[in-house]
């Protein structure tokens, strides 16, 4: 769930593009994202602490525009994150 979503903020569509941003995570290391977090604990892990899934865990044959892509939709700052559009045409660019 996207920072602002947690906090109880506005949010817009690009708060399914933070959450676009953890299902990469998730595909790429075929893991669950703060596993051994409660609800609470990852509420205030993304939050508060401006936490984000460990990168460490993505393998290293993941391709670096993938991680890239990734990154951008954490962005703390929603209007920094990409919109659904340039998603693709960024995907159908690495392809």
């Amino acid at each position: 769930m996207a920072p602002e979503v947690i906090e109880n903020k506005n949010y817009s569509i690009k708060a399914d593009v933070y959450s676009y941003g953890i299902m990469i995570w998730e595909m790429c290391t075929r893991m669950t994202p703060y596993g051994d977090m409660t609800q609470q604990q990852i509420s205030l892990y993304v939050s508060v602490k401006k936490g984000r899934p460990d990168k460490s865990l993505i393998p290293s044959h993941t391709p670096q525009l993938l991680v890239k892509l990734m990154e951008q939709c954490w962005d703390e700052e929603p209007n920094n994150r990409p919109s659904f559009e340039q998603i693709i045409n960024y995907l159908k660019r690495m392809m």
